[in-house]
């Protein structure tokens, strides 16, 4: 069977697009925040299972890279 391959143009609301990121930007950081206040307060890491310590900072760091590549995509996106 022989392959064909059809290019459509894409049409993106940017507007919108941007709006989505804004979001999701400030979600990823208010999720970082929420980490580091946890792992900052001593009674927390002191107290808590060294697993869930380890858990945390591995969330904080899945959060920095998801922040990495939204904020990557916004700088993709045409300026307004």
């Amino acid at each position: 069977m022989d392959a064909y391959r059809f290019l459509l143009p894409v049409q993106v609301d940017v507007a919108a697009q941007r709006e989505r990121l804004g979001k999701e930007v400030m979600r990823q950081k208010a999720e970082i925040a929420k980490a580091h206040s946890g792992l900052a307060t001593p009674s927390f890491v002191q107290h808590t299972p060294a697993a869930i310590v380890a858990q945390v900072r591995g969330w904080l760091a899945q959060f920095a890279a998801s922040l990495t590549k939204v904020q990557e995509q916004v700088a993709r996106l045409a300026p307004t």
